[in-house]
């Protein structure tokens, strides 16, 4: 049988304890012993003084409180129950006969009332009720907790779901944009491969069709030579249109192969230099070669390298201004070489730097007054990195531009050593 020591000293039994205050010494003894029959553990007190020792132990989820306790301690004892627990299932001991004690417990915010005297079952239904409804509370809130939690994760989910379709749709807008860029791109490489090889057809066309309108004996040999001249220039020019087309065509499909030796990069560079001087004094431009020691070398396909040095070289000359200056060099680096070409021209902007080594890319501003068909620069680009090196621009409007790109020094060939090493590092 329970004591009048706090319940939470005790095992927690297997029904909620129930608080009872009453200052009648033999209803509290009766109501005790009809609850703890059926097994609700009782911790009684018959004053506010007991009550506090009591509630300064331990919550309680049921109390029965004498209504008629003196000085308004029933009252105090409600709020401090309340205080502690605010779903607390409070029962007020009524007088029986007395209605309006009923009608002020209810008002205050009791539960439920229970007249006395009263026969045993009353009371354990009246506790029973109470305990039901707190268990239902606390229930209700632990799903309400659980929902809020299941409403916060779906929430979570909902929000990185609405984020990856953000992040997808942006990937997918970026996507097409990159594909209508590029559809744009290639339609202007056709248009302008077609005006490309257009313009050195009509002049081929038109003179050997002026030369054949009479016959060979009757041309001064002047004009004849003229003529043959423009016929066989406007033809290199479509011999190296179709060739530079090609080239990018076979970098794409990984068919070019180097023929690479070592030797000294200022022949490159000399070489040139020298085929572009004419070109450049035509224009009215300084083209400068800085030669790097003899001892300097470079491991790479001979024609190629002049390939890619004649087509940043030939850019320089072709964007820079009457007056300005274009200078081709070659500096040793551990390892490698770099090769640099400048020139005063108007620069490039921060937007094209990043897309001028792209297939079929254009500046804007130079589209219409210098045609080509956007393939040189991918073309340098695809010839270095098949070497090994690397390639890459610093510009700014107005302020010229300076390419950039490294060949390997010497042909590097792994040791036999770091060969055994190398195999046998490898799984079997």
């Amino acid at each position: 049988m329970a004591t009048d020591t706090a319940w939470g000293e005790q095992r927690v039994p297997s029904r909620p304890p129930v608080l009872l205050i009453d200052a009648d010494p033999s209803r509290r003894a009766a109501l005790r012993s009809a609850l703890e029959k059926e097994a609700y553990p009782v911790d009684a007190a018959a004053g506010l003084r007991e009550a506090h020792k009591l509630l300064a132990a331990m919550s309680y989820p049921i109390a029965l409180i004498d209504f008629k306790l003196p000085e308004g301690e029933a009252r105090q004892v409600f709020l401090e129950i309340r205080a502690r627990d605010p779903h607390a299932a409070l029962v007020a001991l009524v007088n029986a006969g007395a209605p309006e004690e009923t009608a002020e417990a209810a008002n205050q915010g009791y539960y439920d009332c229970l007249s006395t005297p009263c026969h045993p079952d009353a009371a354990e239904a009246a506790v029973e009720r109470a305990a039901e409804r707190y268990t239902l509370i606390r229930q209700l809130i632990a799903r309400s907790h659980e929902l809020a939690s299941i409403q916060h994760e779906m929430d979570q989910h909902i929000q990185e779901g609405v984020s990856e379709m953000y992040r997808v749709n942006e990937r997918l807008n970026r996507h097409v944009r990159q594909l209508t860029e590029g559809r744009e791109a290639q339609q202007r490489f056709i248009e302008d491969l077609a005006h490309e090889l257009k313009n050195p057809l009509s002049v081929i066309w038109g003179y050997s069709s002026f030369v054949l309108r009479r016959p060979m004996s009757e041309w001064a040999a002047d004009d004849l030579t003229r003529a043959l001249d423009s016929i066989h220039r406007n033809a290199q020019h479509l011999h190296d249109l179709i060739e530079e087309l090609l080239d990018s065509t076979r970098l794409e499909g990984h068919k070019i192969s180097l023929r690479c030796e070592t030797f000294p990069a200022l022949e490159a560079v000399r070489e040139t230099a020298e085929g572009l001087k004419v070109q450049a004094g035509e224009k009215g431009l300084t083209l400068t070669a800085e030669l790097p020691d003899p001892s300097v070398q470079v491991y790479a396909d001979r024609n190629r390298l002049r390939q890619v040095l004649v087509n940043l070289v030939g850019n320089a000359l072709k964007f820079t201004p009457k007056g300005g200056k274009v200078v081709v060099s070659a500096v040793p680096e551990e390892g490698a070489v770099r090769f640099s070409v400048s020139d005063t021209g108007k620069g490039i902007a921060k937007k094209d730097l990043d897309k001028i080594f792209e297939r079929f890319y254009q500046v804007q501003e130079t589209r219409h007054s210098h045609k080509g068909l956007g393939l040189g620069l991918s073309i340098v680009k695809g010839l270095i990195e098949l070497h090994g090196g690397r390639i890459w621009a610093e510009s700014a409007p107005g302020a010229g531009a300076q390419f950039h790109f490294t060949l390997p020094a010497t042909l590097t060939i792994p040791s036999s050593s770091e060969e055994e090493e190398e195999g046998a590092a490898s799984p079997s």
